[in-house]
């Protein structure tokens, strides 16, 4: 556009020279065609330049390293409409996890009715990030005036955490913790459990032998084994890098317990210090709490150790220095 305004500027002081010298009427013609042609220009260009929209598409999600591009289109009218002279913005993106910004870049789009541009998105470091479309502003067909668009929406990706292992692997089916809890509605079981006979117990749970001998009345509670489920904890703290490595080990270990059909626990700290446990029982349900977690800042200091829930069993805290690579029931 820059370039477009000093040309018809230069050319504008060469025909203003040129009449000054030569003042017959073809000087004045030209002269004065000179200067009603932007007005010309827009008058035309003016219906389809309101009309235009600029609209920025991206993948939802995508895994961290791999390609992405950010899909940037104009439109302007219907078909047979007279094309605008093309359009220019600033693009603006916002990692919210990290708090990068990847680039601002000036974007061009060529003159025509429909344009469609793609630009690569950083997948480098994980996090949502927000593309946004400032400045927007459609030029007449000369490229000599703009206008602002007004209604660009924007759009998000989130960049996934590619699944890595942790070195050494944590034994955690290994230490899984068990524990029993009275059988809902009694019936058979191979467990059971002495206890005092309270008011409604049947008197076939009633342990005729041992009551006896105690002179009270015991009774046998039938119980079930149940799963206390594994507990992971992780810091949302520290280096973009280091947060890559953590998250990757994060999705491993809760895909692997989702894939063997143990519900888990997650638990940590956000960026502002309060405490979140969350239940994780499959892969789609750790997605959603993965992407709003990256949808937030991360804390930009190290945070307080968070506590082991009471119900779990085994935990593991993923990445760090605290008890990295410590399994423990």
């Amino acid at each position: 556009m820059f370039a477009r305004r000093m040309l018809y500027l230069a050319t504008l002081i060469g025909v203003v020279a040129f009449h000054l010298f030569y003042t017959e009427f073809d000087s004045y013609l030209l002269l004065v065609s000179l200067l009603a042609l932007p007005v010309i220009s827009l008058a035309v260009s003016l219906p389809a330049m309101l009309r235009t929209r600029i609209t920025l598409a991206a993948p939802a999600t995508v895994q961290r390293g791999r390609k992405a591009e950010l899909t940037v289109q104009l439109t302007s009218g219907g078909r047979g409409a007279m094309p605008v002279g093309g359009a220019r913005f600033r693009l603006v993106s916002h990692n919210r996890f990290t708090g990068a910004e990847p680039y601002p870049a000036r974007v061009y789009l060529a003159a025509g009715n429909a344009q469609t541009i793609k630009i690569p998105i950083d997948t480098a470091h994980c996090g949502c990030i927000l593309h946004a479309a400032a400045h927007v502003r459609v030029l007449d067909h000369l490229g000599l005036i703009a206008l602002p668009v007004r209604r660009c929406a924007g759009t998000a990706t989130t960049v996934l955490p590619a699944p890595t292992p942790p070195d050494p692997i944590p034994k955690l089916f290994d230490y899984a913790a068990y524990d029993l809890r009275p059988k809902p509605g009694g019936g058979f079981s191979e467990e059971h459990e002495l206890r005092p006979y309270r008011e409604g117990d049947a008197i076939t749970s009633v342990h005729w032998k041992l009551s006896s001998k105690l002179d009270a009345l015991i009774v046998r509670e039938p119980m079930e084994p149940r799963i206390r489920p594994v507990l992971l904890t992780f810091e949302l703290s520290g280096t973009p890098q280091a947060l890559d490595a953590m998250l990757s080990e994060l999705t491993w270990l809760s895909n692997r317990l989702s894939a063997h059909g143990l519900a888990h626990l997650l638990e940590w700290r956000d960026g502002t210090g309060k405490l979140h446990t969350e239940r994780v029982t499959d892969e789609k349900t750790f997605e959603t709490l993965l992407r709003r977690l990256l949808a937030r800042p991360a804390a930009a200091h190290a945070l307080p150790p968070a506590s082991v829930a009471p119900k779990a069993g085994a935990y593991y805290h993923v990445g760090g220095k605290r008890a990295a690579g410590e399994v423990r029931a």
